[in-house]
């Protein structure tokens, strides 16, 4: 009848091949995994192939004693005991890489503080000295009242219990409240570490003193040491699901040694519960020998956590120095820089000081500029205005009366004079815009183009101009100043049309809490090394005779989008008409009222 062994609840989950040959920095190398799975089947395997690893003894007779000379003697003595012998070697041997492992566990919680690495050290520990209590009792080293032939296979079995249970209620301590445990410290370690000692101690004593131990191998049997099984299903459930849970709670070096550790555990009391029949044959040998390998594991994999952490905390070290140093540079550094600071502070206040004051000053001479150029301008009109009407009354009275020459001279002086007028409107708008603007509030931005549209109907019927215009947005603006905006950019578009009949087009487009305005043409065009300077007040690309004006109109534009908080661009190439762009803020992101700036 077949038995299916299935694994506890949950072993599928913790328990996979990446624990074993996983590439994780908190695991062993593979290179230590395969040789320790090598090192558990090799002696198996060669005892298959005949290699004999039983301790070959020769009986000695007790009736021919008196006939040995005393060296004949010691020497059957010697060969007698080659098994006692071969088991006190290999048990000192596992009790030495116990006594190592706590060692550098202890060195190991000097430098970490965690007091798992001690308390598993310790378990360990404990584990070896029973089995130096296990081979001082075999070889008489102390005094034990039962006969070899129990003591041997009572005691190692005991033993084994012994190590998989402690370790088992070790690592327990820390899969289940492992966080209260740890804050406890030195004192949470003796304390275990005692109750470990007693327990040792209270089964050594059992043992020693005990002289009617329970027959514990039966040689003819398919399990040859029953007691043997008991630590095969503990060591199976630690290596199978404790400890990968350990693991997976504290993944480090240590840690995975110990799942590595339960592969020769696991195959040692394989050998002793199925194969060894008597004692120091070739299973007991073998069993003994991957005992040590399953001590020197989780050697191994403390001591390559202790360096990792070793170099790690010089690695801190190191830096904390460089750290230190280049406090100590930035120290002196921010030494140098508060006294520089201190004296550009001084110089700083004392230029504030005199920036605030010039600062006043330009302000004031800035208003005394604007106001000096609008009464100039408004003041110069009516003088201008009569000497317009006298020239032209003198062209309309005397034109054809008087020689060429006199005519000539007083359409110079007509024309003059229109053009002087113009120019003062003109700079009367460009002042106007700061000082005379309204305050910014949300209108239809239609309004604006309606009322441009208006000024320059007869413009547009003359030059047989086609105005399309899709939605316009409301936007945040002074509607006076946005329609002059519109007009003196569409009154351009007529002005600089080329021989085909122009097209303007007006779109709007939103931008964030923007909308871009484009008027586009089919017009002249303007050359990519002008375009810069058109927005510059008085700057002209043509002369009088070819288009008229005073080259204000794109001045006047820039400064109202400017007001606005916009920007204004054209996109143009010479023959192929020019688009201009500004960009003004929807209403519903206006928070303040502008206003102009004398209020």
């Amino acid at each position: 009848m077949a038995i299916a062994i299935h694994p506890p609840m949950g072993v599928n989950k913790i328990f996979n091949s990446n624990l074993l040959f996983g590439d994780s920095s908190t695991q062993l190398p593979k290179k230590v995994v395969w040789t320790v799975i090598i090192l558990c089947a090799l002696p198996y395997l060669l005892h298959l192939l005949g290699f004999d690893f039983s301790s070959q003894s020769t009986a000695l007779d007790p009736h021919a004693t008196d006939e040995l000379s005393k060296a004949q003697f010691v020497d059957g003595m010697f060969n007698h005991l080659t098994g006692a012998f071969h088991h006190a070697l290999l048990e000192w041997t596992a009790f030495a890489a116990a006594l190592f492992t706590v060692v550098l566990a202890f060195s190991h919680y000097s430098i970490t503080k965690d007091v798992t690495t001690p308390i598993i050290g310790m378990a360990l520990f404990f584990a070896g000295c029973m089995d130096a209590f296990h081979t001082l009792a075999a070889a008489r080293l102390i005094e034990a009242a039962a006969a070899n032939q129990d003591l041997i296979p009572f005691t190692w079995a005991i033993c084994r219990i012994f190590n998989a249970a402690i370790m088992i209620a070790g690592v327990s301590l820390f899969i289940g409240r492992g966080s209260e445990f740890k804050k406890y410290g030195a004192k949470f370690i003796v304390g275990v570490s005692l109750v470990f000692a007693v327990i040792a101690y209270a089964i050594i004593s059992y043992c020693a003193n005990n002289g009617n131990l329970p027959q514990t191998q039966y040689p003819n049997s398919l399990i040859t040491r029953p007691y043997d099984v008991i630590p095969l299903v503990m060591f199976a459930f630690a290596g199978l699901y404790l400890y990968p849970k350990f693991y997976h709670k504290v993944p480090n070096l240590f840690t995975h040694a110990l799942i590595i550790s339960a592969i020769p555990e696991v195959v040692v009391e394989i050998h002793m519960a199925f194969g060894s029949s008597s004692l120091f044959d070739a299973h007991f040998n073998i069993a003994h020998f991957l005992k040590i390998v399953a001590y020197v594991v989780p050697l191994i994999g403390l001591s390559l956590d202790y360096v990792r952490t070793y170099r790690e905390e010089q690695k801190v070290i190191t830096q904390l120095e460089e750290s230190k140093e280049k406090l100590n540079y930035e120290k002196e550094q921010t030494e140098k820089v508060n006294d520089r600071l201190s004296k550009e502070i001084v110089l700083r206040e004392n230029s504030e000081q005199e920036v605030k004051k010039r600062a006043i000053e330009l302000e004031r001479s800035n208003n005394e500029l604007r106001e000096f150029a609008y009464v100039a301008s408004h003041d110069l009109q009516e003088p201008l205005r009569m000497v317009a009407s006298y020239t032209q009354l003198l062209s309309r009275k005397y034109t054809g009366k008087l020689d060429d020459e006199a005519d000539e001279f007083i359409n110079f002086a007509v024309d003059g004079a229109t053009r002087m007028q113009n120019l003062i409107n003109d700079l009367l708008s460009y002042s106007r815009v700061d000082s005379k603007g309204a305050v910014l509030k949300p209108i239809a931005l239609n309004d604006a183009y309606a009322w441009a549209l208006a000024n320059l109907e007869i413009a547009i019927t003359e030059s047989n101009t086609k105005l399309r215009c899709g939605p316009l947005p409301n936007v945040a603006g002074d509607i006076g100043q946005l329609g002059q905006l519109m007009q003196n950019l569409i009154g351009n578009a007529i002005k600089f049309r080329g021989e085909n009949p122009l097209e303007i087009h007006i779109t709007a487009e939103r931008k964030g809490k923007f909308w871009k305005i484009s008027i586009a043409d089919n017009g002249i065009g303007i050359a990519s090394e002008f375009q810069k300077r058109i927005f510059v007040i008085f700057q002209r690309l043509h002369n009088r005779e070819e288009f008229e004006g005073t080259g204000i109109g794109l001045a006047v534009c820039k400064k109202i989008v400017e007001r606005h908080e916009g920007d204004i661009e054209v996109v143009s190439s010479e023959g192929q008409g020019a688009t201009f762009s500004f960009t003004l803020m929807d209403h519903e992101h206006s928070h303040t009222d502008v206003k102009n700036n004398d209020s």
